[in-house]
């Protein structure tokens, strides 16, 4: 894990509600957890995202869309980031 901690290594974490809030299931929020916690707490960039859509039941079907539509996420979340790193990059003096 700590492979994961270098500066310039970013971590997307993507998840569903039907896949971390699955009263069936309740060993996969936590592992999730134990697993976001940990590489926070060894330094790494972590960005977690739940896709969660109000109003819409927590089904296998929306899990199927969230990684279907992850990457557009994330593709938003490194324009930000990049555009954040340019203008503090632009606000040094030379």
């Amino acid at each position: 894990l700590d492979l994961f901690c270098w500066p310039d290594v970013n971590i997307y974490i993507h998840v569903s509600p039907y896949q971390v809030q699955d009263e069936g299931r309740p060993w996969i929020g936590r592992e999730e957890k134990a697993f976001t916690s940990l590489l926070k707490k060894l330094g790494a960039k972590v960005t977690r995202y739940l896709h969660e859509q109000p109003g819409v039941a927590h089904s296998l079907q929306m899990h199927f869309e969230v990684l279907s539509s992850f990457w557009a996420a994330q593709q938003t979340a490194a324009a930000a980031s990049t555009a954040a790193d340019v203008s503090s990059a632009s606000d040094e003096e030379p």
